[in-house]
Formats: C-alpha cells, sequence, structure tokens
C-alpha cells in the first residue's frame, strides 16, 4: 500500500511535527531551518517508516517534508533548542519518542 504525504498528513504526522514546535525551551540555542529541518525529517522517517515500502519511502518523506516545511519552519525556527535534544532526535526509535522526551 502506497501512502501519500496528504495520506501521512490524515494518518497524524501533522500533530506530531507540530507539537515539537510548543516543546522547544529551556537553555541552548536558537533552533535554525536546518534544524527544524532535520526534526522533521527524522519524525516524517519515523511515522512513514512503519506503513511505506523502502523502495518509495525516500520520496514519500521528501514528499510529506515539502508539504509540512512552511509550517513546521514557523513553529520551529528562533526557538530555543539544546544539542541533546538534537541527539535524542537522532537516536529516537519512533516519533512520539521525539516528542515525548526529546524536548522535556
Amino acid at each position: 500500500m502506497r501512502v501519500t504525504a496528504c495520506r501521512a498528513l490524515r494518518i497524524g504526522l501533522a500533530p506530531l511535527v507540530f507539537s515539537f514546535g510548543c516543546l522547544l525551551s529551556g537553555c541552548g540555542r536558537e533552533a535554525t531551518p536546518e534544524d527544524c529541518d532535520r526534526i522533521v525529517k527524522r519524525i516524517t522517517e519515523l511515522e512513514l517508516g512503519s506503513t511505506v515500502r523502502g523502495e518509495d519511502l525516500g520520496s514519500e518523506i521528501a514528499q510529506a517534508q515539502r508539504s509540512l516545511h512552511d509550517q513546521a519552519l514557523a513553529r520551529c525556527v528562533g526557538k530555543r533548542i539544546t544539542q541533546s535534544a538534537l541527539d535524542c532526535v537522532a537516536t529516537a526509535t519512533t516519533a512520539d519518542q521525539i516528542v515525548n522526551q526529546c524536548f522535556d
């Protein structure tokens, strides 16, 4: 079954991507567009990875990122972020882990 970016949004990707923006706080530095892109990409990879065939995953991730890019950046760029939060994002095994553990 092929999952499109629009379908990914319907199955709950958008709330996860946008909820991390509310959680960026505390010490650290201001998040850059690159930081925010990395977070969106990782959440997208984790959410779509279990529903999209391997050969389609790259294009689906890119499509979902394009769909979410402007809104995610508006809610993320300039918010406080730490290196440990970014490290957590990189090693997380689920999107929920990113939202619930990486930005505490």
